[in-house]
């Protein structure tokens, strides 16, 4: 599937269950400035907690992957940078172990350290799969 189609088939899922979404980085740029070359389709959702459900039903696997329902909403619910560590880590696994995704996380977390939740993030890095990659992130962290 290219780039194209994909975007097209994530936006039309989204129309689909009244999600409202914007297409940001590169491929946004590349629209309205300089084309460059991405190999990614950066989309900023807004997701009212009672849709997290039909969110993760709209992007069935193994077409598309996204985190488990449950932890779409309670992620939707928290509004936290957490969710962008622990997503970053995802995405980081899923990528072979993406250092670039990696590094994001590590700066998000040096950053915010001193309000860190550790048992939200420790509860969800199990159960996202990427417990591994989290406890490598806090030690690289630093205290």
């Amino acid at each position: 599937m290219s780039q194209q189609e994909l975007l097209t088939a994530v936006a039309a899922a989204l129309d689909r269950i009244g999600i409202q979404y914007m297409v940001t980085g590169s491929i946004a740029s590349s629209l309205y400035g300089e084309p460059r070359l991405s190999h990614d389709i950066d989309i900023l959702l807004h997701v009212p907690a009672e849709n997290a459900i039909r969110l993760a039903g709209a992007f069935p696997p193994p077409r598309f992957y996204l985190d488990p329902a449950e932890a779409i909403a309670e992620m939707v619910r928290e509004e936290s940078m957490f969710n962008l560590i622990l997503s970053k880590l995802s995405w980081s696994m899923r990528a072979g172990g993406s250092e670039k995704q990696f590094r994001d996380a590590l700066r998000v977390l040096e950053v915010q350290q001193g309000s860190l939740d550790v048992a939200y993030c420790e509860r969800w890095a199990v159960e996202l799969g990427v417990q591994e990659l989290w406890e490598r992130l806090r030690a690289e962290a630093g205290p």
